[in-house]
């Protein structure tokens, strides 16, 4: 009878232990799918449109050009060409990381923090980044490299 009982209190703590709490793991595979999608919508050839300086500002464009391009293996490059800079546009060679709404751009060859932005607003042509250190808002457009 005592060895019955023991058989059934362990076929009853192994039914207990099968019954195991996944809502941790799930938020987390959640989350992480989020900050994926998220991060895709980035992935691609972006123009400068323009800058503002609040999101109802009026846009004012420039005399020259900067776009960037986001790649999905966490790479990016800035490139910029303005006459005050002189006749030969800039490159720059960055990786980028998406902490929540927040860009954050590191220049690869001297590891560098470059450029830190927020996400203010984005569509699939569009996104506007606030960038907190010059005070002022960017607008870029989705383009073709």
């Amino acid at each position: 009878m005592r060895l019955f009982a023991l058989a059934l209190l362990t076929v009853a703590l192994a039914a207990c232990g099968t019954d195991t709490d996944t809502s941790s793991t799930d938020a987390t595979s959640a989350a992480a799918e989020s900050s994926s999608s998220e991060a895709s919508a980035i992935v691609g050839f972006w123009n400068e449109a323009g800058r503002k300086s609040s999101l109802d500002a009026e846009l004012r464009t420039s005399d020259g050009t900067l776009n960037w391009t986001f790649r999905e293996d966490g790479t990016a490059m800035q490139y910029q060409q303005f006459e005050e800079l002189g006749p030969d546009p800039l490159t720059e060679d960055l990786s980028w990381t998406l902490d929540g709404s927040t860009i954050n751009l590191t220049n690869t060859a001297t590891g560098d923090d470059r450029h830190t932005f927020e996400i203010v607003e984005q569509a699939d042509s569009t996104m506007t980044l606030h960038n907190e250190a010059r005070s002022e808002y960017m607008v870029l457009t989705r383009g073709e490299s």
